[in-house]
């Protein structure tokens, strides 16, 4: 998600990327959802992931009419939409959650737990397998 907003951006100045633009906000919602529904996060860290979802959702119905206004030459109301993109994008409508590994860091921490400890990855696909489920756990960080 790292690239999203500046992507969305992008795409406002040159409509023709708009398409890629809105199959890519789709790749990161799936990729939301199936993070949502592992069991390895809390609720409050659900409920991040959740709020990203919803706002890509908000930015991508805005997208799509702000291309389909341009489409069909209604200049001031695609100028009004574009205005509501750049503002949530801006202000933090999209958001790059990170996923980080935290470690017990007890006397029975095992080696690699502790090595990963803080580490952030941007998707969760990225993240090593867990070693032991008592070492370690995950937070969303957004």
């Amino acid at each position: 998600m790292a690239k999203l907003k500046e992507k969305i951006l992008k795409s406002l100045k040159n409509t023709k990327q708009i398409e890629t633009t809105l199959n890519t906000l789709s790749k990161s919602q799936e990729n939301l959802l199936k993070n949502y529904s592992n069991p390895v996060f809390n609720q409050k860290d659900r409920d991040k992931l959740l709020k990203s979802y919803t706002n890509l959702q908000d930015v991508g119905k805005s997208l799509y009419r702000y291309n389909t206004l341009q489409e069909h030459n209604y200049l001031n109301d695609a100028k009004d939409e574009k205005g509501n993109i750049e503002n949530k994008v801006l202000k933090g409508g999209i958001s790059y959650n990170k996923y980080v590994w935290h470690s017990e860091n007890g006397e029975h921490t095992c080696d690699v737990c502790a090595s990963l400890d803080g580490q952030e990855f941007d998707y969760y696909d990225e993240v090593p397998e867990r070693p032991h489920p008592n070492c370690s756990e995950f937070c969303v960080r957004v």
